[in-house]
């Protein structure tokens, strides 16, 4: 199968975003571009190797990659795992674009009170 999640051992955030990825575009990824923003081992590597086996097109990026809001904007598929809050600003987008972002920062929320923080991408 494309995208086989059933042999083998896989991490569970990316076989979790594969299945959501598969709910919208089917098991076979062909003409479509993903890009991956974040190279661990524990998520981007294994994200992009399950995109590749569907057929997708993919190109690994990081926060140091070279125009990566223009690399971002390339993507049909964009699956975003850094850990920087809100890197992948809403101009990096395309429209119609599908985009998953696992990373899970916290940032401070002096609004809800001292030492308050709240969560974001």
């Amino acid at each position: 199968a494309t995208g086989d999640l059933e042999t083998g051992l896989i991490s569970c955030t990316p076989a979790g975003a594969m299945l959501l990825v598969r709910s919208i575009h089917g098991e076979d990824l062909s003409g479509l571009n993903a890009v991956v923003i974040g190279r661990s081992n524990l998520f981007g590597k294994p994200m992009a190797q399950l995109l590749l086996s569907a057929n997708a097109t993919v190109t690994t990026a990081h926060s140091r990659t070279k125009d990566l809001a223009s690399v971002a904007r390339g993507a049909d598929i964009l699956v975003a795992a850094v850990g920087r809050p809100e890197m992948v600003k809403a101009d990096w987008i395309k429209p119609g674009a599908t985009v998953i972002d696992v990373g899970i920062n916290r940032i401070a929320a002096p609004e809800r009170g001292e030492g308050k923080s709240r969560l974001v991408g």
